[in-house]
């Protein structure tokens, strides 16, 4: 489904009952036109596309989506270990990588500011959220740059999960975005995503003549 149908349908809702011009039965049909917008899809769920505008971060149509009443959530691709046990045997051992989706802290992370861009919370020093929100890369990422004494960037290290990742020579890191049914406790389930994840990149690399890393969005 086109976001765009949802996007003038709730800019209808909203011109009508500015005017105080709306019936009961015109707000009745447009409320069931939303409905049906969300759920006349293929397989269910709305389709987004991110895209990358001037160090930023779009979802086309995403203000359209919490006027609805969802929420952003960001998710990072990963790659985690597969702790299996052998009960027989009585021993562990490492079965196939898992790899996916996995949420990013929580539904407080991000949100949509003006023009359908996102912003995301910044990290304290013991890395919670502080809940001042930005559209910088740099919240999505830990990322430590070493000078020398000449001051050229000597190395780049990204914290990825577990992993420290060198990143001088240039990395991107995957990540996604989708639209979930808000919980009272904030919590994500993902039964309650109403749209696709749509993937993003987070580029980290170094200017190392200039003593600097750069850090920016992709698609």
């Amino acid at each position: 489904m086109a976001v765009e149908n949802l996007t003038s349908l709730i800019s209808a809702l909203r011109s009508e009952t500015a005017n105080a011009s709306i019936t009961p039965e015109r707000l009745g049909s447009l409320l069931q036109k939303m409905v049906d917008a969300i759920k006349t899809t293929s397989d269910g769920s709305i389709n987004i596309v991110c895209q990358a505008v001037n160090d930023e971060l779009r979802v086309k149509g995403a203000s359209a989506l919490v006027e609805a009443g969802f929420v952003p959530v960001i998710f990072r691709y990963s790659c985690k270990s597969n702790h299996l046990t052998d009960y027989k045997k009585k021993t562990k051992y490492h079965g196939p990588k898992k790899r996916g989706w996995n949420i990013l802290f929580s539904t407080k992370f991000a949100q949509v500011k003006s023009k359908d861009t996102i912003s995301f919370s910044g990290r304290g020093k013991k890395g919670d959220l502080t809940y001042v929100y930005s559209t910088s890369p740099w919240n999505l990422l830990h990322v430590s740059t070493i000078l020398t004494a000449y001051g050229d960037v000597q190395s780049v290290k990204v914290a990825w999960g577990k992993r420290t990742i060198m990143a001088a020579k240039g990395r991107r890191f995957k990540f996604g975005i989708g639209f979930a049914k808000p919980n009272a406790d904030r919590t994500f389930n993902p039964k309650d995503l109403v749209t696709n994840i749509a993937p993003f990149m987070v580029y980290v690399r170094a200017e190392i003549n200039r003593g600097k890393t750069t850090v920016g969005f992709c698609i």
